[in-house]
C-alpha cells in the first residue's frame, strides 16, 4: 500500500470517535490514549446501535491499515463470529463466518479460540 494512503487511513482512524473494543499488538508499536498506530488484529462486539458502522465503514477503514491481519466481529444476538483476514501470500482479504461449534484462528498471536471460549461467562 502506498505510504500516503496508509497515512490517510491512520489519520482518519485517529479522528474517529469509535475505537475498536479490542486491539491486538504484535511487535513494537506506538500507543496513543485510545488506539495504536499499527494493530495486527482488531475486535468489535456488534451491537444494534453500531452494527452498520462496524460491518461496513470500519471494515473498509481497517482493511487500509497496513499492519492489519484480521478484523474480528463478535455478534451479541447469536454465538457467531465473523472473521475478516488478510492472506499472507498476496495480501488479499477474505472472510469466514464461525458458528457456535467452530474454532476461530487469530493470526497474532497465533492462537485458536473456540466460539464457546469467546462467549465464556456470558451465559
Amino acid at each position: 500500500m502506498p505510504r500516503l494512503r496508509q497515512q490517510h487511513a491512520l489519520a482518519h482512524w485517529q479522528r474517529c470517535r469509535d475505537y475498536p473494543d479490542v486491539q491486538v499488538l504484535c511487535g513494537p508499536n506506538e500507543i496513543e490514549d485510545l488506539y495504536t498506530l499499527a494493530p495486527c488484529v482488531l475486535v468489535e462486539v456488534l451491537s444494534p446501535s453500531t452494527s452498520s458502522i462496524d460491518l461496513r465503514e470500519k471494515l473498509l477503514l481497517y482493511k487500509r491499515i497496513e499492519s492489519m491481519r484480521a478484523y474480528i466481529i463478535v455478534f451479541q444476538d447469536q454465538r457467531r463470529v465473523l472473521r475478516h483476514y488478510r492472506a499472507e501470500e498476496n495480501g488479499a482479504w477474505f472472510d469466514a463466518l464461525h458458528g457456535a461449534d467452530s474454532t476461530v484462528p487469530f493470526p497474532c498471536p497465533e492462537v485458536e479460540l473456540t466460539v464457546a471460549e469467546i462467549y465464556q461467562g456470558l451465559d
